[in-house]
């Protein structure tokens, strides 16, 4: 019971991430990826490797997609004279807990439940 909900809390901040991304999406109108986005956790269900390595994968891109939104909305709030500097505090902490949300499956527990071994942890 106690690995249950230790596997439970450890997993919420990647499917956290993954809805901010498609919230994100959503915002711009972008479907396909918004569903995408959302089916993504139930890949989890299978304990293999390679359902961790695509949402580690989706969370980096994630990431990067995050930092590409921040510099582009910085570049038009200077252009037209508005104050970015929270702006930028919160999205640097949203791209920093994608990325973050993506290293959750090198803890123990996590490496045990989806057979990762120093093999493919790479």
């Amino acid at each position: 019971m106690k690995k249950r909900l230790l596997t439970i809390i450890q997993l919420l901040p990647p499917v956290f991430s993954l809805l901010l991304l498609s919230a994100h999406f959503l915002r711009y109108g972008i479907l396909p990826l918004v569903i995408i986005l959302l089916l993504f956790p139930i890949i989890l269900i299978f304990r293999k490797p390679a359902a961790t390595r695509g949402v580690q994968i989706i969370l980096v891109l994630g990431t990067v997609e995050w930092i590409r939104t921040t510099v582009s909305t910085i570049i038009f709030r200077e252009h037209i004279q508005q104050p970015w500097g929270r702006y930028l505090i919160i999205m640097a902490s949203i791209s920093l807990f994608t990325f973050i949300s993506a290293l959750v499956f090198y803890s123990k527990n996590l490496r045990v439940r989806y057979k990762l071994n120093k093999i493919n942890l790479v």
